[in-house]
């Protein structure tokens, strides 16, 4: 055999597998960029992981019958991952660079075998001409390899999952098509064999049975009546289905569910309009997989892509319509297509950054082979075919780009931390400011820090070195503030800077009191039509900390409205500093809670902020600015040892240990307040906005527990459905059952067994 389900006479075999190698060579061109020594993101949390596992192998083993990774706030069944990575730090230890190589030989594996899998598809659904296979079949492999999506995949080493998964799903289809031509045993048992490793790697391969069901269903007993190409598919699938069934009977063994994932749902869509919309995006993303923030809309490279699809959309029809034995093959590339997107359906959402285009990995499989089937041997088509894949080199080297730098930077990072931590002794708290969640889309400090300040990361192990963003949706900062001035002698901040690749020292102080002030309006400011509003807070002797809530007072039609602010930290408007408050129906005012924003409160002065509305359209009136401490609007939040030097607003119960706990609730400074309300988010979602003038319903689990405006509240296990990370935050009521002013600053409740 000349290569899977080939025959040896085809005279144009060799040229074909020196096509083959040139697309080889041209995609690991294309990834150069990437590697070198980075981790970035969640990688640190896998290289804490694998840490212990090289002392303690059975963690490895454990992920066969255990959640992966002993993740408490997800459910996840992929022990072939964890082998994977295992391996490559028992060889390589803390070198990114073999990560990186094992990430881009799973991609390799993946486009080598689409190779195989195209051109006997081709021959399959018809078509005579060995020349038009392999033809097909090098298109289709270039177009897969060079596809700009695949850089959240293959360049981020977490992202292998996708890459590993899909490597399996093509080996399967691959040999499954093999065995329906040889009927054998042994290759029989190679394609059960690459069916378990991509189960056993991610749960996108559990739509393999239905994938090779459309292979005989479209192709393979193409000719056959319809009600015998049913019953021949399902028999030839059935022990597949056998499989997939014990497969899930596994699952509810190591996971207890059969569905996991993030929510152990399957049916999560509380706005169907932004359902479609965010779709809509990502198949718009999924199609011209450029990140706009290297290359925009606007750019040439952008119309390019456009141009060349709409070319090869209108020769893909015109090849249906002149070549009939196509039409099978575009059936099962459709069919796969459509079960490639099915188990992602919930969570598919790619980014302009093009963050969260991992997800799409599988789908772009059929997605070559529906593109390359546009081209036939022709000159001028072969031509187009060229300049398409001239065009996916460019965008995938520049999309690659971007993962170098955010490699570069959290390099930078490290070693700008490990200087700092020269002079300081021992493990003090360290709060780490403006540290880049990502670069254009790369992951960078996200989820990182925990395992970047590990050994052998980092000269010793740290425990009390804690980074913060502008927006932190889980690490209740607001909650945090009043114990970070009050222990400002024994904490350290240190801020980042992108221009000088350093950490500077942040001062603050005990000496913070929140403040109360009314600025009165000598005349009324009109907001609309993007006009704004600077309103001077260093001018008028105020410190950022003392700055708790900005009430703007007014009428108007706006609903909503934004605020910038810049400081000492950045003394700079930009829109990383901004916060957005909405009106209620028939109040007068914004709220803006500053006291919740780190990155504001600790740039103690230069305040400074700016006020616009969202909806340019619309018009408000400022009749008055006022400076306001928190109590008067929300209601308090608390528990014992719960400040920044405690367990920093994070309370655990468990069903085998903390059972339950009391918390300590006071609204009783917020006028008109008669009871309170305490909403608590659904497993591992936060809140989105943090003290919010409006609830978030379609957040919230069926948890809300009303109490006395001033009172301790006993939270038990068994109030909350699952495991995972829970928000909680107070809402003051008045007699109606009605919320007044803001809600309080949330608590996080981790919950597991």
């Amino acid at each position: 055999m000349s290569g899977p389900g080939q025959n040896q006479h085809n005279p144009k075999s060799t040229a074909s597998y020196l096509a083959l190698a040139a697309v080889v060579a041209v995609v690991v061109l294309a990834y150069q960029p990437v590697l070198f020594d980075f981790f970035v993101g969640d990688d640190f949390v896998h290289l804490i992981w694998l840490k212990k596992a090289m002392v303690a192998p059975e963690l490895i083993w454990r992920n066969f019958y255990h959640n992966w990774l002993d993740i408490t706030t997800t459910s996840f069944y992929r022990p072939l991952i964890s082998v994977f990575m295992a391996s490559d730090y028992y060889f390589g230890g803390a070198n990114g660079l073999g990560f990186h190589l094992t990430n881009l030989f799973f991609h390799m594996v993946a486009t080598v075998t689409i190779f195989f899998i195209a051109r006997g598809v081709y021959v399959d659904s018809g078509c005579k001409s060995d020349q038009e296979a392999s033809i097909y079949g090098i298109l289709a492999a270039s177009i897969f390899g060079l596809y700009p999506l695949h850089t959240e995949a293959v360049s981020w080493i977490t992202g292998r999952v996708d890459a590993v998964v899909t490597a399996f799903i093509c080996l399967a289809l691959c040999f499954y098509r093999l065995w329906r031509k040889k009927k054998d045993v042994v290759t029989f048992i190679q394609t059960l064999l690459f069916v378990i490793a991509g189960l056993l790697s991610k749960e996108m391969a559990i739509t393999l049975p239905a994938m090779f069901f459309a292979y005989s269903f479209f192709l393979e007993n193409k000719n056959e009546p319809f009600k015998n190409r049913t019953i021949n598919s399902l028999k030839a699938t059935i022990p597949f289905f056998i499989l997939l069934a014990l497969y899930f009977v596994l699952r509810k063994f190591a996971l207890g569910t059969f569905v996991g994932g993030y929510d152990n749902s399957l049916l999560l869509m509380s706005d169907p309009g932004h359902f479609m919309a965010t779709w809509l995006h990502g198949l718009r993303m999924f199609l011209i997989p450029l990140n706009r923030e290297v290359i925009p809309s606007s750019h040439a490279l952008t119309y390019a892509w456009y141009l060349i699809l709409a070319c090869i959309a209108s020769l893909f029809l015109l090849n249906l319509f002149q070549k009939k034995e196509l039409r099978p093959l575009a059936l099962f590339n459709l069919a796969i297509l459509t079960l490639a997107f099915l188990p992602v359906y919930k969570l598919f959402a790619i980014g302009n950054d093009l963050q969260g285009a991992r997800l799409a990995q599988v789908a772009t499989v059929p997605l070559a082979l529906l593109l390359a089937s546009a081209f036939t041997t022709s000159k001028p088509r072969l031509l187009l075919a060229g300049a398409y894949s001239l065009l996916l080199f460019s965008g995938l080297w520049l999309n690659n780009q971007v993962w170098a730098e955010a490699g570069h930077t959290v390099n930078a990072i490290r070693q700008a931390l490990v200087a700092q931590y020269k002079h300081i002794n021992g493990d003090p708290p360290v709060l780490l400011l403006d540290l880049p969640d990502n670069i254009k889309g790369a992951y960078a400090m996200r989820n990182a820090l925990d395992g970047l300040t590990k050994t052998p990361q980092f000269p010793r192990d740290l425990e009390h070195c804690l980074s913060v963003s502008a927006f932190e949706p889980i690490i209740p900062m607001g909650y945090l503030k009043k114990s970070i001035f009050d222990s400002a002698d024994k904490i350290t901040v240190l801020r980042w800077s992108d221009r000088a690749l350093e950490f500077k020292k942040v001062p603050i102080s005990k000496e913070i009191v929140p403040r109360t002030e009314t600025f009165k309006m000598a005349s009324s400011e009109t907001l609309g039509s993007g006009k704004e509003f600077t309103i001077d807070l260093a001018a008028k002797g105020l410190l950022c900390p003392e700055a708790e809530i900005l009430k703007v007072s007014g009428h108007g039609d706006a609903d909503s409205a934004v605020i910038y602010y810049a400081n000492d930290i950045d003394p700079e408007f930009s829109g990383e500093g901004s916060l957005v408050a909405q009106r209620k129906q028939n109040e007068t005012c914004f709220y803006f809670p500053l006291g919740a924003r780190p990155d504001f409160f600790l740039g103690y002065k230069g305040g400074k902020l700016k006020l616009k509305l969202l909806n340019p359209k619309q018009t408000f009136t400022v009749d008055e600015v006022s400076i306001m401490p928190k109590e008067s609007l929300m209601p308090e939040i608390s528990f014992e040892n719960s400040g920044y030097l405690g367990s920093k607003g994070f309370l655990h119960l468990s069903e085998s240990r903390s059972k339950e706990a009391t918390i300590k609730v006071d609204g009783s400074a917020v006028e008109g307040a008669r009871k309170l309300r305490l909403s608590v988010t659904k497993p591992n979602l936060y809140f989105k906005s943090q003290n919010a003038t409006i609830e978030e319903p379609a957040l919230l689990t069926t948890i809300e527990i009303d109490c006395a405006v001033k009172d301790n509240v006993k939270l038990e296990r068994h109030l909350f459905p699952s495991d995972g990370i829970y928000e909680v935050r107070p809402w003051a009521l008045d007699n109606r059952g009605e919320t007044l002013g803001i809600a309080g600053d949330h608590i996080v409740i981790s919950v597991d067994d």
